[in-house]
């Protein structure tokens, strides 16, 4: 099984009209959402999109960005493909270079914001006989192609039947950050997220927020994963600052907070002034627990 079937799975398992308006994702920072159905259509077109820029099913897809929507749809897309996330944290900027070199991907989608660390590899892997191609994710630069233009554009790859895992095995490599040596098969994710899902007693009436990267597995281990194994929405927060957070949760109805010690720290401080925690907020998830 893929971890791109959970989001398959999720929606086959839902009336259609829960598909078609129960909340999937949700970036938080830009109020932007996706519901199960489209969640699975712009998987669909992510895949479509990578395919078409060369990357074959066992292939690498680079991903240097921030947390956030279109984030996760790269990365599900390369899921669906069969192909190997890379994935490289933003606080690493200094070895993307580096770190991209080496793993030589079929192509990177990348945060346009950060575009001068991604030019030297663009020199690098963007020529010869089977060039990256690079994908902004908030327009074209010199010598890319826009992301989101090519996603509006895709025509989706057709949804695999119920019963039909995606492209590939479960012991297959679903993503690396060569920052830390670190791997991860779709049967270790898959069976992390599941393990949480448990814990938690998650319900399609949750909501999860994480504010760590996406490039660290945790985030997905322990949010966004077992958020869509359950139908719940799982959250998404670019930048940690304590007290927005705070009201983001409570207004978001968030469940269950993901993340580190400095953030429940941050999150006990902001409710202790505030006389109370978020109104919806059960637990906390610290990354050292897991």
């Amino acid at each position: 099984m893929n971890a791109a079937d959970l989001l398959i799975d999720a929606v086959a398992a839902q009336p259609a009209d829960a598909a078609a308006t129960a909340t999937a994702i949700h970036w938080v920072d830009r109020d932007r959402a996706l519901t199960y159905r489209e969640a699975v259509d712009a998987m669909a077109r992510a895949a479509a999109v990578l395919a078409g820029f060369g990357v074959p099913p066992g292939g690498r897809v680079g991903l240097f960005a921030h947390p956030g929507l279109d984030y996760v749809v790269a990365l599900l897309g390369a899921w669906q493909l069969g192909a190997t996330a890379v994935l490289v944290d933003l606080a690493d900027k200094d070895r993307f270079h580096e770190l991209m070199t080496a793993a030589a991907p079929h192509a990177v989608v990348y945060t346009n914001d950060h575009f001068d660390y991604v030019r030297p590899t663009l020199a690098a892997l963007g020529s010869g006989d089977s060039p990256t191609v690079f994908a902004g994710m908030d327009g074209p630069q010199s010598g890319t192609v826009g992301w989101l233009d090519a996603l509006a554009e895709a025509t989706p790859l057709p949804e695999p039947a119920a019963a039909t895992p995606t492209t590939t095995a479960a012991n297959a490599i679903a993503l690396t950050a060569p920052a830390s040596a670190t791997t991860r098969t779709h049967a270790e994710l898959i069976e992390a997220a599941a393990s949480v899902a448990a814990r938690l007693d998650l319900t399609p009436d949750d909501a999860t927020l994480c504010p760590t990267p996406l490039a660290q597995p945790f985030h997905l281990e322990a949010s966004i994963l077992p958020a869509l194994m359950r139908g719940a929405t799982a959250g998404l927060l670019k930048s940690w600052q304590p007290d927005d957070a705070w009201e983001q949760m409570e207004r978001n109805g968030t469940t269950v907070l993901c993340g580190t010690a400095a953030h429940a720290a941050d999150l006990d401080r902001v409710s202790a002034v505030r006389g109370r925690k978020p109104s919806a907020l059960r637990e906390v998830l610290v990354a050292e627990d897991l």
